[in-house]
């Protein structure tokens, strides 16, 4: 029941993607199961789509090339509105099992570096596997809102295949990042890894 009331806390009567709890004994953070969806880098001024949370942005630390992603609405999942601008692209994201931690207030870039450090940290000492070269912040408020902030980091868990190694990365999801250039989102690719 806690969970229930937990997830309705957070879309704030607003739509998200589709989880389910794991049960892990993590402390400080969560494990989710999220289902695959459709994310868009931005609204399309064309269409109306309604607002979902959270907005979601990837994170590399050592580098300046980030992704800002809305979750699109159910309504449009099987046939998302094609973008207008060709820098904006649309991507289908795979289910993922992900570490989370929350945190509230106002989060800037330095507060989300710092909960990802603690939850890193926690990750690894508990002995949990997850991708530690890149982190999703996690926003779920309009800017406006001055209480109740809900804010969170997450890891994404390491999988595996049948044969015993490592899932990778590129294998789940699209590789490509948004950046910011001349106060717009561009599309990059990631480097090989």
């Amino acid at each position: 029941m806690i969970r229930s009331l937990k997830k309705t806390l957070l879309s704030q009567n607003l739509e998200s993607p589709k989880w389910s709890p794991a049960k892990v004994e993590v402390p400080g953070c969560e494990l989710r199961h999220y289902e695959a969806g459709m994310w868009a880098s931005t609204v399309i001024q064309e269409t109306e789509i309604e607002k979902t949370v959270p907005v979601t942005c990837l994170v590399q630390p050592g580098t300046t090339e980030y992704k800002v992603s809305f979750f699109v609405p159910k309504k449009h999942q099987n046939s998302p509105p094609e973008p207008t601008d060709p820098e904006v692209f649309l991507e289908l994201r795979k289910g993922a099992a992900i570490f989370v931690r929350s945190f509230g207030g106002f989060a800037s870039v330095e507060k989300f570096s710092k909960e990802a450090k603690a939850l890193a940290d926690t990750l690894q000492k508990e002995g949990q596997s997850f991708h530690s070269d890149f982190y999703y912040t996690a926003g779920y408020n309009h800017p406006f809102t001055l209480f109740n902030r809900h804010n969170e980091v997450w890891y994404f868990k390491k999988e595996e295949i049948e044969d015993g190694k490592e899932l990778s990365w590129e294998n789940r999801q699209t590789s490509s990042l948004m950046h910011i250039v001349n106060n717009t989102w561009a599309s990059t690719s990631l480097p090989p890894t």
